[in-house]
């Protein structure tokens, strides 16, 4: 069945994407991008060492909103699917939630001075709740955007990619928070934590509007005629979702492969900061800064490469091959963190790069395949909850992985008021722990991904099966 429709931006031909298109909905990437991260590169540097709240502490009020993100998430992904507007399922919900995110997010890092560390745990956690609330209300219909924009099985992959593209450009930004903080122009970081908060809401607030004002919803009147006529209850709609065996595997991979990596990506600071530079942070965030541009900058090179390469491979093989790159990357980290060249770990960044973000755009890609193999096994075309269901999967352990990031932290010893002075043991053992945990979890992923049933054949197939039905559909008369 071929939909077209006329948009500001150029037409949606068939199953191809026009440029523009993915180019607005791409925008969407940097406010995700910055929504998920951003605040987890400043805190434990503001609220741990600049306020001196526990870093146990700082975990819990990083993990407890996205818990809570993480559960509301199918809620949301079902009312997108259920809302019927002359602008579309996807782009009302959107457009208000990029606005409410970016003020909530300046909102964060504007606190008062010479407050206790209970004052600062409490406003840093209710307000990132409220954050976090309202970005879920952005971030689940957009990847349900997406999804929907094209049933091409290469196609799917191009839209992923030109979307991870664009997100570099929020991604280069957040290796740099924590310098820009300590500018000349502001008295400490804690003064610079709020201006750059500011700047960040701002970020969100543009890169959220520009897909909810130009992307064009791609509609079908069977997809809508099915939907109007059979609602399911969330929880039932949830169990047939659980049903799903490639979409649980897909899933299982973005919690493997995200948090747990990181889970311990945190630490990756402390290293720099107290091994690798002997107590001087702003030479370890200068170093961060580039090491993060470097990884963050290649994917304007790789993600293309990887693209064209899973078209000839085949999805899944260059999803190996992906995962096979961040797992000797993590490996480096024992070697390249090291006081005699601290410079060496940029070498991390440049085995890291291609693996890292072309793994995403292919497990982005992968998972609207599971969508359609959804939609042949019960008649629903439902993104909005599938979608919803994997962030849930990933969030929640990106919950667990924060929660752990502080009680790794304590575990290992480690005590701000200590500074430069932190004990060889404690040294020791985020240095073990920063390279070991990552590992690991790759090394599961890679182990589950054999697993996964769906080929290019199979894709074609389930998509002529469903395209077969809704012909049948129309020709009834439903």
């Amino acid at each position: 069945m071929r939909v077209t429709e006329q948009t500001p931006l150029g037409p949606t031909d068939g199953n191809r994407v026009a440029h523009p298109q993915k180019i607005a909905a791409g925008m969407g990437g940097i406010h995700e991008t910055l929504a998920t991260h951003a605040s987890s590169q400043i805190a434990y540097p503001i609220f741990n060492i600049g306020l001196g709240v526990s870093p146990a502490a700082v975990g819990l009020a990083l993990a407890i909103p996205r818990l809570w993100d993480a559960f509301i998430d199918p809620w949301v992904g079902a009312v997108s699917d259920r809302t019927r507007s002359r602008f579309g399922r996807r782009r009302p919900h959107m457009a208000v939630a990029s606005v409410a995110s970016g003020l909530l997010f300046a909102a964060i890092w504007w606190f008062p001075r010479g407050m206790s560390p209970d004052y600062y745990f409490w406003h840093f956690l209710t307000t990132s709740l409220l954050f976090f609330t309202a970005s879920a209300f952005f971030t689940v219909p957009w990847q349900a955007l997406l999804v929907e924009m094209t049933p091409d099985y290469h196609e799917r992959t191009r839209v992923q990619a030109a979307r991870s593209i664009i997100a570099t450009f929020g991604a280069l930004l957040m290796p740099w928070l924590y310098w820009a903080t300590q500018l000349p122009v502001f008295a400490d970081a804690v003064e610079g934590v709020r201006y750059v908060g500011i700047g960040v809401g701002l970020v969100l607030i543009i890169a959220g509007l520009l897909p909810a004002i130009f992307v064009r919803e791609r509609t079908d009147t069977v997809e809508a005629a099915l939907h109007s006529r059979r609602k399911i209850p969330l929880w039932q709609g949830l169990r047939t979702a659980l049903s799903n065996r490639p979409f649980l595997i897909i899933a299982a991979l973005m919690v493997l492969f995200g948090p747990g990596i990181l889970m311990t990506e945190g630490l990756g600071l402390y290293v720099n900061i107290y091994h690798v530079n002997g107590g001087d942070a702003a030479a370890a965030a200068q170093i961060a800064g580039v090491q993060g541009t470097l990884l963050y900058g290649a994917k304007f090179l790789w993600v293309p490469i990887m693209t064209a390469v899973a078209t000839r491979w085949g999805k899944k093989r260059t999803l190996f091959l992906c995962f096979s790159l961040a797992l000797v990357a993590s490996l480096c980290k024992w070697f390249c963190y090291t006081p005699a060249y601290p410079w060496l770990q940029v070498v991390v960044s440049l085995i890291q790069s291609p693996g890292m973000a072309p793994a995403w755009v292919l497990m982005g890609s992968m998972i609207a395949d599971t969508v359609d193999w959804d939609e042949a096994q019960t008649g629903l075309q439902r993104a909005g909850l599938l979608l919803a269901i994997a962030q849930w999967m990933r969030k929640t352990g990106s919950t667990v992985a924060f929660f752990l990031s502080g009680q790794i932290l304590l575990w290992s010893g480690y005590e701000a008021a200590r500074g430069s002075a932190q004990s060889e043991a404690t040294l020791l053992w985020l240095r073990i722990l920063f390279p070991v945990v990552p590992t690991v979890c790759i090394g599961a992923a890679m182990l589950l991904l054999c697993l996964y049933p769906i080929s290019e054949d199979t894709a074609r197939a389930v998509r002529r099966q469903i395209e077969a039905r809704r012909r049948a559909m129309l020709s009834s008369g439903v």
